[in-house]
């Protein structure tokens, strides 16, 4: 195998707790006879998860409790990491976004024989933030395209981003795009079946009723308020959030749901492991993923759960951003809206709910998106790239 215990260390800015892209690409790189070191955010310790991987984690603020400046515990946190990240010696870096590309960097200052950096973004960093100010995106630019110049490999989840990168960056080499699918999923239709009943018994939904599920982070910009605008419009249907948020944000969820006298049509039910997810999908109507265009990154975005929903076999509404919808018409399997337009959803809504032929082929469509996109296929291209690079090392 061309990775033959070569020494491998993935720097993320997580607690490294449900990084299932990560994951996947540690299994890649297991699969080519690599070693992994995974360097995530916690308390100081190493700890052996699995065979597939050891995870050291590194405190992010370390000069807690006894200051509280958080620019000064950035700034020592950076040097503990890139000292820590050094000391492994590692003969190729795997970094998670720009901070971890930054870090991967610094720490092959001044060394003889450097190791090879990997630039894994999980976004479009330079469109992540709206509310980043004109001379930080300059920053954050310059920063980047320094950065990107001096990696072996930069690796984006969809062409959108691949494109836009290499023009800002005016990039010899377009990026490598590894979409964020999952792995194929064997569906038991009698347990979504039964999963649905008690979800119906547990919120005291009728059967019949046309559910409708946002599932993922709860938090700002995803389109949820929309959502309970929109299901507030739609006579037979319901909406159910999966997941987990900040308790500010999902309070004021709540207080929403509860103006809009919505509490029997809108129900919370906190994240479940990976492995159940797809009992929780398929126990479902339809899958939503209406991003609002609130930032670059945002627009661009070609999110896991659409894959995952795909992989549960349920129809989608999605906002008609290029990434998204070129995935539902590609495939014919939902309906694209305007993010931003609330009756645009409630029309779509309608739709699925009323006519039974539309619904019943994007359910019969989705037996060759779930085939096509998912991990089995997705990632022949991240083993080939990983192959070509650790041969030279």
């Amino acid at each position: 195998m061309s990775g033959e215990n070569k020494k491998v260390i993935k720097i993320v800015p997580t607690y490294f707790e449900h990084e299932t892209r990560d994951l996947k690409e540690i299994s890649v790189l297991n699969s080519l006879g690599c070693n992994v070191i995974v360097v995530a955010k916690g308390d100081n310790a190493i700890i052996t998860e699995s065979s597939s991987y050891t995870l050291h984690r590194l405190v992010s603020r370390p000069l807690m409790p006894f200051i509280a400046n958080p620019f000064l515990n950035r700034l020592f946190s950076l040097c503990i990491w890139v000292r820590y990240i050094r000391k492994l010696q590692g003969e190729l870096l795997s970094c998670h976004d720009l901070i971890c590309l930054c870090i991967g960097w610094l720490s092959t200052l001044g060394l003889r024989k450097k190791p090879l950096l990997v630039y894994d973004s999980h976004e479009f960093e330079y469109g992540r933030n709206c509310k980043r100010n004109f001379i930080v995106k300059l920053f954050v630019k310059a920063l980047e395209c320094f950065l990107c110049k001096r990696t072996v490999l930069n690796i984006v989840v969809n062409d959108s981003i691949a494109d836009a990168i290499q023009n800002l960056h005016r990039l010899k080499n377009r990026p490598l795009v590894v979409r964020n699918v999952p792995s194929y999923w064997n569906i038991d239709v009698n347990r979504c079946i039964l999963k649905r009943r008690k979800i119906c018994e547990e919120y005291n939904i009728p059967i019949e009723r046309f559910i409708l599920m946002y599932h993922g982070a709860i938090t700002d910009g995803r389109g949820i308020e929309n959502a309970i605008y929109a299901v507030a419009n739609v006579q037979n249907a319901c909406l159910l959030i999966l997941g987990n948020g900040e308790k500010k944000y999902v309070s004021r969820l709540e207080a929403m749901i509860s103006s809009l006298q919505l509490k029997e049509k809108v129900f919370f039910h906190p994240a479940v492991e990976h492995s159940m997810l797809w009992e929780y999908i398929g126990s479902v109507d339809v899958g939503l993923s209406v991003l609002l265009n609130t930032c670059v990154n945002h627009y661009y975005a070609l999110p896991n759960k659409l894959f995952e929903s795909i992989q549960a076999m349920i129809p989608l509404i999605v906002s008609d951003f290029p990434e998204m919808e070129r995935i539902v018409k590609m495939y014919d399997i939902g309906v694209c809206c305007k993010s931003d337009d609330v009756n645009s959803l409630v029309e779509a809504i309608q739709l699925m709910n009323k006519d039974k032929v539309l619904y019943s082929r994007f359910k019969a469509n989705m037996q060759d998106a779930k085939k096509d996109l998912c991990w089995e296929n997705e990632k022949g291209i991240l083993e080939e790239a990983y192959r070509s690079i650790l041969v030279g090392i």
